[in-house]
């Protein structure tokens, strides 16, 4: 009993784990399009300064970090109330 407990920790923690790398994954992707947006919206702007990008991409990234948050809130809510 006590062996297939131990079974079924080891499988959580390994889906945990890989739920973590899926999600680190994914974060690295939306890292990239933004980028990719940010410049295409530089280059359609006709913006030469690096000024402006890092200012469009503060913008960018703190809407993402807000979205991010919301979400890890509502996580944690979900999980403290079962």
């Amino acid at each position: 009993m006590d062996l297939d407990l131990h079974e079924l920790e080891l499988e959580w923690r390994k889906s945990e784990i890989q739920s973590m790398r899926t999600k680190v994954e994914y974060l690295r992707y939306l890292s990239r399009k933004v980028d990719e947006l940010l410049l295409l919206i530089c280059t359609e702007w006709n913006v030469k300064g690096i000024g402006w990008f890092v200012d469009i991409e503060n913008w960018f990234f703190s809407h993402r970090a807000v979205e991010r948050e919301i979400q890890e809130r509502l996580s944690v809510a979900r999980k403290a109330a079962a």
